[in-house]
């Protein structure tokens, strides 16, 4: 296993591994490492579990492995549409083309 510094260190230079050019799988999810720094018992790491994903996320991650599903994909649809304003209009498109669709 990995020290608690050396899985943060990784993190802070994902954007060097990512660059490889191989699709990057990170699993940060209630890992102990999040556990040492907030001092959050494993059922508690929830929220830094998400800070996690994201950071990894913007870091070049193509799959993050979650225990929170639903929490993880809120923060990144949120963090999806503030650092891509296309996103946003894409979506709103796709919204009022469902809505035109659904009335008869």
């Amino acid at each position: 296993g990995k020290t608690v510094a050396q899985n943060f260190e990784l993190l802070a230079h994902q954007l060097q591994v990512s660059a490889l050019g191989y699709p990057l799988l990170v699993g940060w999810s209630r890992k102990s490492s999040l556990g040492a720094v907030t001092g959050c018992e494993v059922g508690e790491r929830l929220v830094p579990s998400v800070a996690a994903a994201l950071l990894a996320v913007e870091r070049g991650a193509q799959v993050v492995r979650v225990h929170d599903v639903e929490a993880t994909v809120q923060a990144l649809a949120v963090w999806q549409h503030a650092t891509k304003p296309d996103t946003l209009r894409q979506s709103e498109k796709l919204l009022k083309l469902q809505e035109s669709a659904d009335k008869p």
